[in-house]
């Protein structure tokens, strides 16, 4: 039997060495153990940069070799590795393509060359899904999340092709922790609709109108960019100026969201408090000396095994406050649904890294040390934290963003983040 060794924070090279081993039957038929180890776990076994595939011969440690090894430990070797060389080397390819990312397509010319490739194809590499597929699935799965419906239809092959391989028989399930995407609720743009509407009039043009219409959305976009930069930079010159003009800069308002400190953690230690039903006891790696310790109320909403190892968004800059006599040195921010029935933990993407700031997209500023308690801005802030129609985490229409991309909840539509 072999072990899979993978990160409990699920980084995109381990979903895809997970993708392979579930979806080739490797688990359930007892050939592959697939273990998930903390971040202290692998530095107190000293092992490299997950995953790791172990066997009696030896230790695998980098993603395409062990994608193959597991394809080729299945029956369906001949189907995720194809049998023709011209196939096999279309893998070998790709597979180099997505090592050379570190399994995170995320940036505009990576995308971009997908969208090209997958132009005329239904796959990556054949006829039928490859290790091309389920290699590429969990490195565009973040990109998919984070893009806007502007990016989704500019790049419509890319969105074409993951809307078909997430709903393949059996992904979902290996993957659970990949949220699917909902591609069809998106918004349409005006310029797409219009593009769309003429399209339909004028017979026999629906083709000729679709592909106007995704250049014209492409367009737009990069045009919209640019003008955004231009705004970006005409702004910070007349902010320098004022600086200049001014000896004493004003007072920051109460209501200046960048004034909190929040980052990405992770349990590493929870436990039930003795004297509150309700409250979760944890340690939380931050980055820091040492980890924080901090109370949360989701004893009736998240499993205690869900809060172990979870990678979470923590607000640490509040005033340290003693609940039931234990110092609580921070908050774990969660989505509420509208009726409160449902709450569910904030998550960093994937390849987010313990200590990441987040930020809020378009906004500036350095958090204060420690909130004021009597003109807090987290309270005058938080009733414009929610949750778009994509779970993701926003502030007002502000992403919360890592260095690596959105922070997002599991399923939690339009609630409420505090």
């Amino acid at each position: 039997m072999m072990e899979l060794l993978l990160d409990a924070s699920a980084s995109p090279a381990c979903s895809a060495a997970q993708l392979v081993a579930v979806y080739a039957g490797l688990v359930s038929k007892n050939v592959v153990t697939v273990l998930k180890l903390s971040h202290n776990a692998q530095k107190l076994l000293n092992l490299p940069k997950l995953p790791c595939l172990v066997n009696g011969s030896g230790l695998l440690t980098q993603p395409g070799a062990i994608l193959k090894c597991l394809a080729g430990s299945s029956q369906y070797t001949k189907i995720l590795e194809n049998v023709t060389p011209l196939g096999k080397a279309e893998i070998d390819q790709w597979l180099s393509f997505l090592a050379q990312r570190d399994y995170a397509v995320t940036d505009a010319a990576a995308i971009k060359t997908l969208n090209g490739h997958l132009q005329t194809r239904t796959f990556m590499a054949a006829n039928n899904v490859t290790l091309a597929d389920l290699g590429t699935y969990p490195a565009v799965h973040q990109w998919m999340v984070g893009a806007s419906a502007e990016e989704r239809l500019a790049h419509c092959n890319v969105t074409r092709w993951f809307d078909h391989i997430q709903h393949l028989p059996g992904i979902s399930k290996a993957v659970g922790h990949l949220t699917t995407v909902d591609i069809h609720t998106d918004p349409v743009p005006a310029a797409a609709a219009a593009g769309s509407a003429n399209g339909n009039a004028a017979a026999g043009g629906a083709d000729k109108s679709k592909g106007a219409m995704v250049n014209g959305v492409a367009d737009q976009a990069k045009a919209k960019a640019k003008k955004a930069a231009k705004e970006d930079k005409k702004k910070e010159r007349a902010e320098k100026k004022a600086e200049n003009s001014n000896n004493k800069a004003p007072e920051r308002p109460v209501e200046d969201v960048t004034r909190l400190d929040v980052r990405v953690g992770q349990i590493t230690k929870v436990w039930q408090h003795p004297e509150a039903d309700k409250l979760y006891c944890e340690e939380i790696d931050i980055g820091e000396e040492k980890p924080r310790q901090i109370a949360s109320g989701l004893v009736p909403y998240v499993p205690i095994e869900q809060m172990q190892d979870a990678m979470v968004v923590v607000l640490c800059n509040l005033k340290a406050k003693n609940l039931k006599g234990f110092p609580s040195h921070g908050m774990v921010l969660c989505a509420s649904s509208a009726d409160k029935s449902n709450t569910e933990l904030i998550r960093p993407p994937p390849e987010a890294k313990i200590g990441d700031r987040i930020a809020w997209e378009g906004l500036e500023g350095e958090p204060d040390e420690v909130l004021n308690d009597k003109k807090n801005p987290f309270s005058k802030v938080q009733p414009d934290f929610r949750t778009s129609t994509d779970k993701i985490a926003l502030y007002k229409d502000h992403r919360f963003m890592t260095p690596s991309g959105p922070c997002f909840c599991d399923s939690i539509v339009g609630g409420t983040i505090s």
